[in-house]
């Protein structure tokens, strides 16, 4: 049995770059809940990798950021079919402020306006407040979990490896402490930005905590791939969790997704025949 995880960074109006609209996503999770699959959270997604037996058709739903839409569009609709996500947020963009309702008049930007208003200081547009988690993770439809402080690919600041290392675990450090502080606890699911990391990065967010790594590598989760991280130390396995990049496309087109991914020899000869493709 292999796991497929989703992933998605946008639910809008009109889709666009790493967008799907609400009309696709609606299609997608009905098409989900029509066809018997059930969605993991994070210590679902633990006892999977432990060996516990999961329902034949699990799969896991991701948000990677933490945008505005997606407690606009993505949270209701996950309530409406009764799927559950892990949301990794980046806790540095985080605000304070009132919960917000959804205005018919009203357009949210996409994704590059996005970047560029947390750029100029105006992430609070943009990114989604702590009253807003809050309610998610009451309803139990959203788990949090961390994507950084900063979102910074730090390979790419500095190629000095102990500065590299001081750098991601500061940054580590403060995303802890954001969502101890606010939420009273972390888990041990943590996302990397872009996808970006080699094997000391494995071992430096091992030493933080972390044992469960998000990728944004296509592939096929297979269960028991832990791997020691480069200190050696057992006590730092980790698994490194491969996601299917979600388009802007109907329910149909997922399910058939699906199926290829549930399957893990034909799983990996897919993922590596897109990945090699133009």
């Amino acid at each position: 049995m292999s796991l497929p995880v989703l992933m998605y960074h946008h639910v809008r109006p009109g889709g666009g770059f790493i967008a799907i609209s609400p009309e696709n996503f609606v299609s997608q999770m009905k098409a989900l809940a029509e066809s018997g699959w059930q969605t993991l959270d994070s210590n679902g997604i633990a006892a999977y990798y432990s060996g516990q037996s999961m329902p034949p058709k699990s799969l896991a739903i991701t948000f990677d950021d933490g945008y505005l839409d997606n407690y606009l569009h993505a949270y209701p609709i996950l309530r409406q079919y009764d799927m559950q996500a892990l949301l990794f947020t980046v806790t540095g963009w985080l605000g304070d402020g009132r919960v917000r309702t959804l205005d018919a008049s009203s357009t949210l930007p996409d994704h590059r306006a996005c970047k560029a208003a947390i750029k100029n200081g105006q992430a609070d547009d943009v990114m989604m407040r702590w009253s807003e988690i809050d309610e998610m993770m009451a309803s139990g439809s959203v788990g949090i979990h961390s994507h950084t402080h900063t979102h910074t690919e730090w390979q790419l600041v500095t190629s000095n490896p102990a500065e590299k290392h001081q750098a991601l675990a500061s940054d580590l450090a403060q995303s802890k402490k954001s969502l101890e502080t606010r939420l009273g606890r972390v888990s041990d699911h943590f996302c990397w930005p872009r996808g970006l990391y080699d094997d000391d990065d494995i071992s430096t967010a091992a030493a933080a905590g972390f044992r469960y790594l998000y990728t944004t590598r296509r592939g096929v989760n297979r269960r028991h791939c832990m791997s020691i991280s480069a200190s050696g130390d057992a006590s730092d396995q980790t698994v490194s969790i491969d996601r299917i990049d979600i388009k802007d496309k109907d329910g149909h087109w997922l399910i058939s997704r699906l199926r290829l991914y549930t399957l893990p020899l034909v799983g990996d000869w897919y993922s590596r025949r897109k990945i090699s493709d133009p």
